[in-house]
């Protein structure tokens, strides 16, 4: 699948207008890095089951995100693209980041630019934790940090 021009003008100034900046390594977040999850099964709040879903989350310089993920309920799986910021909290460090679901590897038609998938990560006490905050009965999953290499299995 072959990006249309207007997609690579979208992301391209979507991914330019992002700004990440590091955040200390004590925390447990580095730039650029990669953390590895499993959300559990949970009821959406349309009433429908999700889940379990495999993510591999990779964070890469100046704010750039991509993340993989693996339905194991419906055996799909796929790359979909984003942004994401550092924010350094008290307790840790707190990453905020959106991916754009027609940024994907089988993106066929525009993005819809108006809708993002939010995910926050929080890094602190030893532990990463993330929470896609789109649907207010998300559960939060721990992650762990693995080799920018990986990818999820079905």
């Amino acid at each position: 699948m072959t990006m249309t021009f207007r997609q690579f003008i979208y992301t391209t100034a979507l991914l330019v207008a992002a700004g990440g900046r590091s955040a200390p390594a004590q925390n447990g977040f580095r730039v650029p890095s990669a953390f590895s999850g499993k959300e559990p099964v949970f009821i959406d709040s349309e009433g429908d089951l999700t889940g379990p879903t495999r993510y591999v989350f990779h964070f890469l310089p100046s704010g750039k995100a991509f993340m993989d993920w693996a339905s194991q309920r419906s055996g799909k799986s796929g790359r979909t693209f984003g942004v994401y910021s550092v924010f350094t909290e008290r307790s840790g460090v707190k990453v905020e980041a959106q991916f754009i679901p027609g940024l994907d590897s089988l993106a066929s038609e525009i993005p819809a630019t108006d809708y993002f998938e939010n995910v926050t990560f929080r890094f602190g006490g030893a532990k990463a934790k993330a929470r896609f905050t789109d649907d207010p009965h998300a559960p939060m999953f721990f992650i762990s940090k693995v080799n920018s290499k990986t990818t999820p299995t079905k």
